[in-house]
């Protein structure tokens, strides 16, 4: 029934939460582009990510949240009741921590006429590749050795994108196939430049955050730690932004014993870093099932900001007609 929870208290149990995105990908991107080539990736539509300190989140703190989902008819979006009052995470929320702009509905039409010009020219022989193999052949060419990139300074910028849109955004194990789709609308400055980032990247989050304690659903990915027998998930899309979001209506884990807070302004994330890992136990206890802490702590609503003019973002064959480099080729969830 709807505003029912999912999970009663009592019903409540540790669990691992794992992310098998790369954490390292500054390091990872930065070692492989010349200077001048991360300086223009950093003023990118990505530029935002490169300014994070890191990407590592609290756990324990999210799970505790997901654990407090109600039940809802809001496909978009996902609610909570926390320390008795309702909290929603939506689209818009995800903009204004991210600052990724997102529309309603993703274009991929015309996307599988266009040529897959990355895997031919890069990955020759091959029909699609892991981003294992993506990781290996950037990880390979350091810049400034004798086995540097020898390709141009936009197709090395393209390849460091691309990693970094599966391995973060998507946040792909190593083992996935990176999606036709993506490198082909990542080789087109202008698709990519205009493409509708934040709903891809919100959709595949959402869709994970909604899927991992449901034991009956398909995208479930549950693990088990055979030695230790604990209960684990793991999460897909970018989670560090459902973390921002929690620490955002829920002012009391800005404290220093959750992470280093710093007012900074938009987007909300670059306001974070350090995350802590807090215990399960102790998060239980002190407030998710603390009754008497309820009307002391604050819920901030979080409302959006206001937006700069917003572009209508290309769809493929407009990206074409505009003369804008021909490449690129196919999505699938790899």
């Amino acid at each position: 029934m709807e505003g029912d929870h999912f999970f009663d208290f009592d019903d409540w149990r540790n669990f691992l939460v794992y992310w098998k995105g790369d954490f390292q990908y500054k390091e990872t991107i930065k070692s492989f582009l010349s200077n001048s080539q991360w300086k223009k990736l950093r003023e990118s539509i990505f530029g935002n990510f490169f300014r994070l300190q890191s990407v590592k989140f609290s756990g324990k703190l999210m799970h505790c949240v997901l654990l407090s989902e109600i039940v809802s008819n809001e496909p978009d979006s996902m609610t909570f009741k926390v320390l008795d009052r309702d909290i929603k995470f939506t689209r818009d929320a995800f903009h204004i921590i991210t600052g990724l702009k997102s529309y309603l509905s993703l274009d991929m039409k015309g996307l599988n006429e266009k040529e897959n010009r990355l895997l031919r020219v890069y990955f020759p022989g091959k029909d699609k590749i892991e981003l294992a193999d993506l990781y290996s052949f950037i990880s390979s060419r350091p810049h400034g050795t004798t086995s540097s990139f020898a390709g141009s300074d936009d197709d090395a910028l393209k390849l460091a994108t691309l990693y970094f849109v599966e391995s973060v955004l998507m946040g792909k194990r190593k083992n996935r196939n990176v999606s036709e789709q993506i490198m082909k609308i990542v080789d087109d400055d202008a698709l990519c430049a205009s493409f509708n980032w934040g709903s891809l990247a919100y959709e595949t989050l959402l869709k994970s955050l909604k899927s991992c304690l449901k034991s009956n659903e398909n995208d479930v990915q549950k693990e088990k730690e055979k030695e230790k027998d604990i209960d684990s998930y793991t999460l897909v899309g970018f989670p560090f932004a459902f973390c921002v979001w929690i620490m955002e209506v829920l002012p009391i884990f800005q404290e220093k014993q959750f992470v280093n807070f710093k007012e900074v302004g938009y987007p909300r994330m670059l306001c974070y870093s350090e995350m802590k890992s807090p215990q399960f136990d102790a998060l239980c206890r002190k407030y998710f099932h603390n009754k008497k802490v309820f009307k002391l702590i604050e819920v901030s609503p979080f409302i959006p900001m206001e937006e700069e003019e917003d572009t209508k973002p290309l769809c493929v064959e407009e990206s074409q007609d505009r003369g804008s480099r021909s490449s690129s080729t196919q999505f699938d969830e790899g």
